[in-house]
């Protein structure tokens, strides 16, 4: 991916950014609760459609179910968070205490509404980051080019 200015577009109940890239529009989601960053990037689709449009259509095809999470029975979380914790205000979110990455399981007995940065600065501190592949990329390349080709050490 090519080196970029990212701004945060959009982010959800549970802290998960939509960033927006100067040079590659919407090209970066991090799930911040799992510490993870996804990236997707179709240069030709970003080129085609431009800056402006391909903006519109975000916001024009994203639906409030893309951004739930789920519990552990794969069940979604935000409508029952909204009901047990009422609505978030611009700084709050719901967040899972303890933090996932400190063994916290995601069921909605462990979330809490929370302050938006006091919780996003405890789980950058203790949440280790994962970059995920961008799987739609992977499946337009070549196969040979995902081998990891390793030599034993004795042959070398």
């Amino acid at each position: 991916m090519k080196q970029d200015a990212y701004y945060v577009i959009a982010r959800s109940a549970f802290g998960e950014f939509i960033l927006w890239g100067e040079k590659t529009g919407q090209s970066l989601k991090i799930v911040t609760s799992y510490g993870t960053i996804y990236p997707a990037f179709d240069e030709d689709e970003f080129r085609k459609r431009g800056a402006d449009r391909s903006v519109q259509l975000f916001f024009a095809a994203t639906s409030k179910e893309s951004y739930d999470l789920t519990d552990m029975k794969d069940a979604p979380l935000f409508e029952r968070a909204l009901e047990k914790l009422e609505p978030l205000d611009h700084d709050t979110m719901y967040g899972f205490v303890p933090a996932l990455a400190l063994g916290g399981v995601p069921n909605l007995k462990n979330l809490q509404k929370l302050d938006a940065h006091v919780h996003l600065d405890i789980l950058s501190q203790v949440t280790e980051r994962q970059i995920m592949r961008d799987i739609a990329k992977d499946a337009l390349t070549e196969p040979e080019e995902h081998t990891c080709h390793l030599s034993h050490p004795a042959r070398r």
